[in-house]
């Protein structure tokens, strides 16, 4: 008889959304698997495939470690300091200029 084998993730933010019911614990060994197979972050695999949004994913860091946010879409593009940085630089670093310092 097989039996599905779930890894007990005790702590971090997958286990927080598992807590929160927003991926399921007997899906995370296939989660771990695809990440690993793909050579990314299980976040990142769940964000890439949609299974949970976005949004919900960074409140729910946010409550759970207390770390900042900054909603995006509240800044005018027009104002950001762009051309300071190069696009290659931004996206290595994945940072995004708010503000040039006079």
């Amino acid at each position: 008889m097989y039996t599905k084998t779930v890894p007990k993730i005790k702590f971090g933010l997958i286990r927080t959304l598992i807590t929160r019911g927003l991926i399921n614990e007997t899906d995370t060994s296939e989660l771990i698997k695809q990440a690993k197979k793909k050579k990314i972050s299980v976040l990142r695999y769940i964000l890439n495939q949609q299974l949970v949004d976005s949004t919900s994913i960074t409140m729910t860091a946010v409550e759970e470690f207390g770390l900042s946010y900054l909603d995006l879409d509240a800044i005018d593009a027009l104002q950001l300091p762009l051309t300071e940085l190069t696009n290659s630089l931004i996206r290595k670093h994945q940072i995004l200029p708010l503000f040039k310092a006079q």
